[in-house]
């Protein structure tokens, strides 16, 4: 079974459906309880398998980011971060 993602673009007046998708082939929901992380231009999702979709709403780019989590490990949750180096 095939889940088709699919993006809307506002330009501050009106929305539009982007021509862009991501088809992946496994079934597998957004994760629920997270909002999506917005890092470098891009907006990044994650999904209950562990791999995310970015969307980058300047050029309209998508794509399927997968991911490996440790399986069986139920009370695991991954966790992402941004550092950031400040040279003086």
């Amino acid at each position: 079974m095939e889940t088709v993602y699919a993006f809307e673009i506002s330009d501050g007046y009106i929305w539009r459906l982007s021509e862009t998708t991501v088809t992946t082939t496994s079934k597998s929901d957004l994760t629920v309880w997270m909002k999506p992380v917005y890092l470098d231009g891009t907006l990044h999702w994650l999904r209950n398998d562990g791999s995310i979709i970015a969307f980058n709403p300047e050029t309209e780019q998508a794509r399927l980011i997968s991911s490996i989590f440790h399986g069986g490990e139920t009370d695991m949750k991954p966790f992402f971060a941004k550092t950031r180096r400040t040279i003086v």
